[in-house]
């Protein structure tokens, strides 16, 4: 094993991941102008954006596991939930995880559904104040994605995930309010970027600790950022409801 301090197939995942926060960053704030003057386009930015952070992930555990670098993706519910979207994205699992903007707006579901009520579930952040971009999927998938068949799926254990998802990421609390609200599963949709920050901030820490040095910009700008404590509260839900246009 190459000495971990040294630059190694870990910084350059550090980097790719870094650079792929980056990218998210600006899609994400030139959204709004370009959706403006053409939708699908901002939209399919966007996706593709947060489809490199997940491949991010992705290639930085593959980094830890060949370096062994000791870290359990699969133990906390931030970097399980990134590792299981990706998957999912990544192999096409019956259309699951598409984004709220591609689904209801790109493919015009949201007009199909004159008058429904949605539930939008972000996190409150850990210094109560700021905000974080929003890229909702619809949270039932996650469910969806567990009850597969293992041979399709590949998930060794989907029932301690979902005990994890319950407990980490408060899915517990998500599923009382939206059946006390009375909001069907399939209308509830999940903001991925606080679980994704959250993510960063373990696996760069992660690289921190085990002294792992940075070798270029991105990585060396988010590692200084999210190299610390959690910056959401995946403990506290914040929900908010939005109706489709019409009766």
């Amino acid at each position: 094993m190459a000495p971990v301090g040294t630059p190694s197939v870990l910084a350059s995942a550090a980097d790719r991941l870094g650079n792929a926060l980056r990218l998210y960053a600006e899609a994400s704030l030139r959204s709004p102008a370009l959706f403006a003057t053409d939708p699908e386009e901002a939209i399919d930015n966007l996706d593709r954006a947060f489809d490199a952070i997940l491949v991010g992930f992705h290639s930085m555990y593959d980094a830890m596991a060949t370096e062994q670098l000791q870290l359990d993706w699969h133990a906390h519910g931030d970097t399980a939930a990134c590792i299981l979207v990706r998957n999912a994205r990544h192999h096409n699992a019956a259309g699951l995880f598409e984004s709220w903007n591609s689904r209801m707006l790109k493919h015009g579901e949201l007009n199909r559904v004159p008058g429904a009520a949605f539930l939008l579930v972000g996190y409150r952040l850990v210094a109560g104040e700021g905000r974080v971009s929003e890229y909702y999927v619809r949270w039932d998938d996650f469910r969806a994605r567990l009850t597969m068949p293992k041979s399709e799926s590949r998930i060794k254990d989907p029932a301690a995930l979902a005990v994890l998802f319950e407990q980490d990421c408060a899915f517990a609390k998500i599923r009382a309010h939206a059946a006390r609200e009375r909001y069907p599963a399939h209308q509830v949709y999940l903001n991925l970027i606080p679980i994704a920050i959250n993510a960063a901030s373990r696996v760069f820490s992660a690289l921190r600790v085990a002294g792992v040095t940075m070798t270029g910009f991105d990585s060396t700008t988010y590692a200084s950022h999210f190299a610390g404590d959690a910056l959401a509260d995946l403990q506290t839900p914040a929900f908010k409801s939005i109706r489709a246009p019409g009766d």
